[in-house]
């Protein structure tokens, strides 16, 4: 198994929603729980071309007018992988992407993806993973593949409850 972490959110909010989205990898017989942010502008008009297929998209943006502002006439936003909570495991994965990019594992995609870049811009690593998947291939990796949205207490301290679907005794707050 390997995960991804943020290391400034919460120990005991991240420890809990590892927990609920492992098991639901188990409950669901998937290899790879990938955590999303939106993204300004439609998936058309993504930056790195590598906008994630999250499955009902349009429900997790509050925003009705951003519904159908894309530049495409779809959603206004669209979702990258947020590297700050991810999980895979299992092997059909890993063979697919190794597969697909001809034994290149991501580390070696990754230096590639920087090589000569005079600046490497913050969240560089989570646009080659969208890369690094888009260019695998989709269809091929969501037979394996669940979305969830990444929660943090930097994202969610204004309100009340940001994470009421994380049991009381687990978010460790009183």
């Amino acid at each position: 198994t390997v995960v991804t972490l943020d290391i400034h959110d919460d120990a005991k909010l991240q420890d809990a929603q590892l927990r609920a989205l492992h098991g639901r990898l188990r409950r669901e017989r998937k290899e790879m729980m990938i955590t999303w942010w939106l993204a300004e502008d439609g998936a058309a008009d993504c930056l790195v071309s590598a906008p994630l297929p999250v499955p009902r998209l349009r429900q997790a943006i509050p925003d009705p007018a951003y519904h159908t502002s894309g530049s495409d006439g779809g959603p206004g936003l669209h979702a990258h992988m947020d590297a700050g909570l991810m999980v895979a495991q299992g092997s059909e994965l890993r063979a697919a992407l190794l597969r697909a990019h001809r034994g290149v594992p991501f580390k070696e995609f990754l230096r590639q993806y920087v090589l000569n870049v005079p600046n490497i811009p913050h969240g560089i690593e989570e646009m080659a993973w969208d890369c690094y998947f888009d260019e695998a291939g989709w269809p091929q990796l969501l037979p394996f593949t669940l979305f969830s949205v990444h929660r943090s207490l930097i994202a969610g301290r204004d309100t009340k409850d940001p994470f009421p679907s994380i049991p009381k005794g687990e978010k460790g707050v009183p």
